[in-house]
């Protein structure tokens, strides 16, 4: 399974801008989306550029089990984007396992690379 990889801006304050998601899958199989009520001691790790892992208080929630099975959003304090770094955020109960890599960068994901109106026109072949 391929770990999936999102930025997060460095110095974040809003906690909208600190969230990450975490596919959570059932452990037995790795595959079927770990939906319902996390049982057992449920742990939220951060490995920081490959670092040991310390746990996190970060507070995890399920986004929604109907529409979203198995994903869990998770709110990354503000000291650990505090520097550009990579974050691996490991979430294990249980009976389920995820992982996210979060890339915490000094350039804004909303706009960064961002293509304007006029390039993406060009693009499209009507460069008017």
């Amino acid at each position: 399974m391929a770990i999936p990889i999102q930025e997060v801006q460095k110095g974040a304050v809003a906690a909208v801008d600190r969230t990450v998601y975490v596919d959570l899958v059932l452990g037995s199989d790795y595959v079927t989306p770990k939906t319902g009520t996390l049982t057992g001691t449920v742990k939220a790790t951060l490995s920081r550029d490959g670092g040991t892992n310390e746990a996190s208080d970060a507070a995890y929630t399920q986004l929604d089990a109907t529409n979203h099975p198995g994903v869990h959003k998770l709110v990354l304090s503000a000291d650990e984007v505090s520097a550009n770094r990579d974050i691996l955020v490991t979430i294990a109960t249980g009976g389920g396992f995820g992982q996210a890599l979060v890339r915490v960068t000094s350039a804004d994901p909303q706009t960064e690379g961002a293509m304007s109106s006029r390039a993406m026109r060009h693009q499209a072949g009507r460069p008017t």
